[in-house]
């Protein structure tokens, strides 16, 4: 029981340990680096940042964040445009993606109404160009982004008008959707200006807030040994002409940015700390042993090598939000430390909590 116990409040104290975030989007042959909340905000960024105070930098967004699930919290508008051309394809590059955290991949689009850098995502009408949930019993779409080194490429629309459009892109974690608010929300959102479209109007869209709730099908689900699954929010859009992302995503490796022999991880929270899980490291974290790091790294860093996983790459990034993210961290753990020891007594004297 008393294991048990121990179990069951170390797995809820590893879900503050679920970071990802958009590192790089190729886009019409241009590569363009996303949103990174470890740092501040390039000028010229094309992806919308978000509020990195109070520790949110690569975390989730849930249910309970309100407008926070569209764009991320408190999100500014980016001062750059990507330029597309309609029909063309484009690569989204993750930070990374735990094995355990399985769900969809979803992007969207709506019309700025002009320009994209006064543009807010949650006053905007959405529709669905893409989307891939579960592609066979056990195996998800995030299971298929690992794969390709956490790559992912999509088709824009063909049939579409002309103009600039914001581009939100998630996924989606639920291993936790079987309590509401469990949902995890990893969002972005991008400016977009695409040409040579050969629509003359702008499919209909909606408010997410609108289907983003806690009665939505596929996101308050129990995801073990399902055999289909309900993808959340409005229908695909039709007539766009775009071929579906699980026909451009062959499950191989691509990416140059994240080779499969060195899986380029970021770390944990304040950018510090070597990136440790329990389904990547096999349960340790002891025993890293320290590789000499590549040539022509441009990261300060090393590679460590964790039993179970392989070798990550340690990043000796910034920590924008100093000593009082590292004493966070610190007053977080004791917290746990004290809750288990409550629990334990609590048991042993026959009591409940």
């Amino acid at each position: 029981m008393k294991s048990t116990t121990l179990l069951s409040l170390l797995s809820l104290s590893s879900t503050a340990l679920c970071h990802a975030y958009i590192k790089e989007l190729v886009i019409g042959g241009q590569t363009y680096a996303g949103f990174d909340p470890f740092y501040q905000a390039s000028a010229q960024g094309v992806v919308q940042p978000w509020d990195t105070s109070n520790r949110n930098t690569d975390g989730p967004m849930r249910l309970s964040d309100g407008d926070g699930i569209i764009c991320g919290r408190n999100p500014s508008p980016a001062q750059n445009v990507a330029t597309a051309q309609a029909g063309s394809q484009l690569t989204f590059r993750w930070s990374r993606w735990q094995s355990n955290h399985q769900g969809p991949i979803i992007t969207y689009l709506a019309d700025c109404g002009g320009d994209c850098r006064q543009a807010r995502g949650a006053n905007l009408q959405w529709f669905k160009i893409d989307e891939a949930g579960l592609l066979q019993q056990g195996y998800w779409a995030t299971d298929h982004l690992i794969r390709q080194g956490y790559e992912w490429k999509i088709q824009l629309p063909q049939n579409i008008k002309s103009g600039q459009y914001l581009m939100r892109h998630e996924m989606i974690a639920l291993q936790f959707a079987t309590q509401q608010n469990g949902a995890q929300f990893f969002t972005s959102c991008t400016n977009l200006d695409i040409q040579g479209g050969t629509g003359q109007s702008v499919p209909q869209g909606v408010r997410l807030q609108d289907y983003y709730t806690g009665a939505t099908q596929g996101l308050f689900v129990n995801i073990q040994g399902l055999g289909s699954y309900p993808i959340p929010g409005p229908q695909l859009a039709q007539g766009l002409g775009v071929t579906p992302s699980v026909q451009l995503n062959d499950g191989n490796n691509n990416n140059p940015s994240f080779p499969q022999t060195f899986p380029n991880e970021p770390t944990d929270d304040n950018g510090t700390q070597a990136n440790v899980h329990l389904d990547y490291a096999g349960g340790s974290s002891g025993g890293s042993q320290q590789v000499q790091q590549q040539q022509g790294q441009q990261q300060q860093g090393q590679y460590v090598y964790y039993p179970g996983y392989g070798y990550y790459y340690q990043y000796q990034k910034r920590d924008v939000h100093g000593d009082g993210h590292r004493n966070m961290k610190r007053r977080n753990s004791d917290i746990l430390a004290r809750r288990i020891r409550r629990q334990i007594v609590a048991e042993v004297a026959g009591k409940k909590i």
